[in-house]
């Protein structure tokens, strides 16, 4: 059976009011989900794991966005602790296949603006990676492995891979009254069906169909 839509990413956005004006929190979770271990024609995957350590709001094109881009790091640079109000630089550990926890990833707090894209960084774990499922992969961006034709493979990389998605429409956080959902998804229907196990290039070819399958909506409400 092919797979459609692997891990659900939510990022509930909501304003607040702190006392001194409302204030926007970016809630990201990774909502729980069974996923089937037969992603593509003849491949059947173990237990296997992206890194993606990297959650980052971009305001649409402006002198903001120009500002943005100076004083954020490279999609590729983010470290554990170099979150800002717009970005958590969180190393979470994704299954890609099989059961997956609902995991509590962090809270952003951006400025009121318009964001037209959401960046998302895949890098190495590190020790205290939320979900980290042993020590083997500490160090790594990617740790795949199963069956391809009856022949086992596995490909592991500490390589660094990125995915900007925009929105359809620009997620409104201007209303200081304003809340909405972000949902991040991952399709891996097609990151298989090209990939020689054999090459050099596996793991990189595989980061790119990951990093390529992501997906993202919004929903703004204005109370």
């Amino acid at each position: 059976m092919r797979h459609s839509l692997l891990p659900l990413l939510l990022v509930a956005v909501a304003c607040v009011d702190d006392g001194e004006g409302a204030g926007i929190q970016v809630h990201v979770e990774i909502d729980s989900q069974t996923m089937p271990q037969s992603v593509a024609t003849n491949v059947v995957l173990d237990p296997s794991y992206v890194t993606v350590v990297g959650f980052a709001l971009e305001p649409c094109e402006s002198v903001a966005a120009t500002l943005w881009r100076a004083i954020n790091p490279l999609p590729s640079a983010f470290a554990h602790g170099a979150s800002s109000p717009t970005s958590l630089a969180v190393p979470v550990v994704v299954a890609i296949a099989g059961a997956r926890a609902g995991i509590d990833v962090g809270t952003l707090e951006p400025p009121p603006d318009r964001y037209c894209a959401m960046n998302l960084s895949i890098g190495p774990a590190d020790d205290d990676a939320v979900r980290l499922p042993d020590q083997d992969m500490v160090g790594r961006s990617l740790r795949v492995s199963g069956e391809h034709q009856d022949t086992s493979f596995a490909v592991s990389s500490a390589a660094n891979g990125h995915a900007r998605l925009t929105f359809v429409s620009p997620l409104e956080l201007t209303d200081a009254d304003a809340s909405a959902t972000v949902t991040l998804s991952l399709d891996t229907s097609a990151t298989f069906d090209a990939v020689d196990f054999d090459s050099v290039t596996a793991a990189a070819d595989i980061i790119d169909g990951l990093a390529a399958g992501f997906r993202v909506s919004a929903q703004v409400l204005v109370q």
